[in-house]
């Protein structure tokens, strides 16, 4: 990734128009390694998807529902998911298969656990 960003002139096109000018294979790196990087940042701390989420184990949220969250457009309407409950019906995994969700999409997103918040 970096041996690709390294060579984009910078000063004469954006990073994005760079990347599309790359030939397939290095803009399909670029891309992954862009993810990689964002994914690193957002400190997950293991990867989670929707589609092993376990809706049986839960009230409040159905699999339509949540498929529907995968979009983040509550993102974009500055909105904010909660979720609470006991322990071990699937809190942080529903919050990081949306974030994972959420940097596919080319938004930052940082994970914090609420006990390291407070």
């Amino acid at each position: 990734m970096k041996a690709i960003v390294s060579g984009c002139p910078e000063k004469e096109m954006g990073l994005d128009h760079y990347v599309t000018s790359l030939n397939p294979h290095d803009s399909t790196m670029a891309i992954i390694g862009s993810l990689f990087n964002a994914a690193y940042r957002a400190h997950f701390p293991v990867t989670k998807q929707l589609e092993t989420f376990d809706f049986g184990r839960v009230k409040g949220i159905g699999k339509s529902e949540a498929v529907n969250l995968l979009d983040c457009r509550w993102v974009d309407t500055k909105q904010n998911l909660l979720f609470f409950g006991p322990p071990g019906i699937g809190k942080t995994h529903l919050a990081i298969a949306f974030g994972q969700a959420a940097v596919e999409k080319g938004y930052k997103v940082c994970f914090e656990r609420v006990t390291n918040l407070i």
